[in-house]
């Protein structure tokens, strides 16, 4: 007999009569983006243009260009690397003595395409999660593609809105009930998530966090 997956009895000090039946048929899987570790490779997708995270970044050696490619058939954006002169390269990362960064790579009209082609709204960035490939029918044509079907959605800020020139005409019929979300949410989190870093670092505790 296979043991793989039972249980450890012994362990666990019961018997085979003790453990509950349960019906687990109409239960969904927990996607993978939604447990995302810190070295998974991951890409944030906003209406104003895209970043891939480190791992990504440093997932393919030396590389500080690339080019971008869309499925529209089977929703996937493929990532291959790139010279700086080639057509259409663009620079994913920061290069600094040796060590690369991820840098946002903006681009309006990108974005537009994107939302469009997946039905997103603008009110939210996407994470998607990629997964490293080889060219078919080669043996070194290495990429990055991403199932753009396999997201999580962020709810963007109002300065994040701003920032990506989002308006409620690109909102939509939703628009209402997307700033009646941003406004409860900031009601909940009165700090902007990127001044958590400096707060803690200068030691002040908000007024709004004391009791």
């Amino acid at each position: 007999m296979n043991e793989f997956g039972t249980f450890d009895m012994e362990m666990l000090g019961i018997n085979q009569d003790q453990i509950k039946e349960v019906d687990s048929s109409e239960a969904e899987v927990v996607s993978r983006v939604l447990m995302s570790r810190i070295k998974d490779i991951t890409a944030n997708i906003r209406p104003d243009g895209i970043t891939f995270n480190a791992t990504c970044v440093r997932s393919m050696v030396g590389v500080i260009h690339i080019q971008m490619y869309i499925d529209r058939k089977k929703h996937r954006l493929y990532v291959r690397p790139a010279q700086e002169f080639d057509k259409d390269s663009k620079r994913w990362c920061n290069d600094k003595d040796g060590k690369r960064t991820s840098r946002k790579i903006t681009g309006r009209p990108f974005g537009d395409r994107i939302y469009k082609m997946m039905g997103w709204s603008k009110g939210y960035s996407y994470r998607v999660v990629g997964y490293p490939a080889i060219e078919a029918g080669t043996d070194d044509e290495y990429l990055i593609y991403f199932d753009l079907d396999e997201f999580d959605q962020n709810l963007l800020t109002e300065r994040g809105l701003e920032a990506a020139g989002v308006d409620d005409a690109d909102l939509g019929e939703n628009a209402a009930q997307i700033r009646a979300d941003m406004a409860e949410e900031k009601a909940q989190n009165p700090i902007e998530p990127g001044l958590f870093w400096l707060i803690s670092k200068m030691n002040i505790i908000p007024s709004a966090y004391i009791p």
